[in-house]
């Protein structure tokens, strides 16, 4: 059914139907098409007539800003872009039909280990974007989109700048960062990572850091705290302190304390998901390596779903945001297994480090024991050459070089009574008629 548009008419598109509108901001409306070929459904986001052309000069720059991204599971992918025949500017991209993260956040904060996996998946976006260049400038939830495989996808480049530009873009202020506000900076990658922060802040804690700790009650208020007032605790038992002491450094007022790549603080989040028993999450960035050299060893074996598969997809991502999430790495006997009953949060299992260990063990073990047969058979082997060389023709006055090793003697004349054995501390007697006889020393 078509649900009618709170402007004119949509825009005719060849090659795609209107459904019904999404949702709608002052410059621009975010409208439901149907895609003939390939049949998908996407998201058309249109410039808005009534707030002029300043509105379509915007659309258009996100369309420039999107396209020099590169394909990346979590960032939002442009299909098409141009003018309508009216003059409205748009853009196609994916449609994500989970909604946004701030809808999620809606019904409260998400369990731990899901606000974390998000983290990682969006910080690998978010380096990737940053490896060409282009700083978002307004991470939030609200530009957070859930994919249709739960996966989290960052949108909403609108005001993103070239990393070198050098005036301010907008800004959210419960997500900026404390030097955006104040002016210093007109944003970089230290500023965005602090962005980044802040929303998997309010995964944990339902709202963004400073309004979680202090309910400022208007804007100058929240500024105010924020430049002023220390970082608020997350107040949840069940966030290790790994997990926080993460983000707490991706929060630092000082941006040059903070991590110095979106890279390194995914980096920082993993080992904060492996010493809190979570199992990574992979990050996905051209030429570099999905989890830090010293996890290598402890997830190199994979990890296995409740339904037995992989949960890896055609690609190099999991299939769903929260397939691990209620996953607990078992440390001993004592510790349960996770639980298959919560529908909301599947279990998965996990080919632990000491499972690996033990099995190189007994492989190391057989190796050894192979090598100890193979040396018994040799020196059975080399001792009967040598009962068999107990006599040997020996011409007179010629010099014979019996092979050394274990049992390995060498003559020197016939006519010599005892001969030193070479290697073996045992002798040779040359009895008469020049054969070589072995004596044991």
């Amino acid at each position: 059914m078509i649900n009618a548009p709170p402007f004119p008419s949509p825009p005719r598109l060849p090659g795609y139907d209107f459904i019904r509108v999404l949702g709608s901001g002052s410059t621009a409306v975010v409208l439901l098409y149907a895609h003939h070929t390939p049949s998908r459904h996407v998201a058309v986001k249109v410039s808005d007539p009534a707030a002029g052309s300043l509105a379509a000069s915007a659309l258009r720059h996100e369309a420039a800003v999107m396209a020099r991204l590169p394909r990346h599971p979590h960032i939002l992918r442009i299909f098409d872009s141009g003018c309508t025949d009216d003059g409205r500017a748009y853009i196609v991209v994916d449609y994500a039909e989970q909604g946004a993260l701030a809808d999620l956040l809606r019904h409260g904060p998400l369990p731990c280990a899901r606000a974390v996996d998000v983290g990682v998946r969006l910080a690998s976006g978010l380096y990737a974007a940053h490896r060409c260049g282009i700083i978002h400038h307004d991470i939030k939830p609200s530009n957070v989109l859930i994919g249709t495989r739960g996966l989290p996808i960052l949108g909403d480049f609108g005001v993103s700048r070239d990393i070198y530009a050098d005036h301010p873009a907008g800004h959210s202020p419960p997500w900026a960062a404390p030097e955006v506000l104040r002016g210093t900076s007109a944003g970089d990658e230290a500023s965005d990572i602090y962005s980044l922060a802040a929303t998997i802040f309010a995964m944990l804690a339902g709202a963004s850091p400073y309004e979680h700790g202090y309910r400022p009650r208007c804007e100058t208020e929240l500024i105010a705290s924020i430049l002023g007032k220390p970082l608020p605790h997350i107040g949840r038992d069940d966030v290790p302190a790994d997990v926080e002491r993460a983000l707490r450094m991706a929060l630092d007022k000082n941006p040059g304390d903070r991590h110095y790549s979106a890279l390194e603080f995914a980096r920082a989040l993993q080992r904060a998901q492996h010493a809190s028993g979570f199992p990574p999450t992979p990050v996905d960035a051209e030429n570099t390596p999905r989890y830090p050299d010293d996890l290598q060893r402890c997830v190199s074996g994979g990890f296995r779903r409740c339904d037995g598969s992989d949960g890896l997809d055609e690609r190099n991502g999991f299939r769903g945001l929260d397939e691990r999430d209620a996953f607990r790495r078992r440390k001993g006997r004592g510790m349960p297994r996770p639980s298959r009953s919560d529908t909301s949060h599947p279990t998965a299992a996990l080919s632990t480090c000491p499972a690996r260990s033990r099995h190189r063990a007994k492989t190391l073990a057989v190796i050894v024991a192979g090598t100890a047969v193979s040396a018994t058979v040799a020196a059975i082997v080399a001792c009967t050459v040598m009962v068999f060389m107990d006599a040997v023709p020996s011409p007179t006055g010629s010099r014979i070089d019996v092979p050394r090793g274990n049992g390995g003697y060498r003559l020197r004349a016939p006519d010599e009574a005892l001969v030193q054995t070479a290697g073996t501390g045992g002798s040779i007697r040359v009895a008469p008629g020049g054969t070589l006889q072995k004596e044991v020393a």
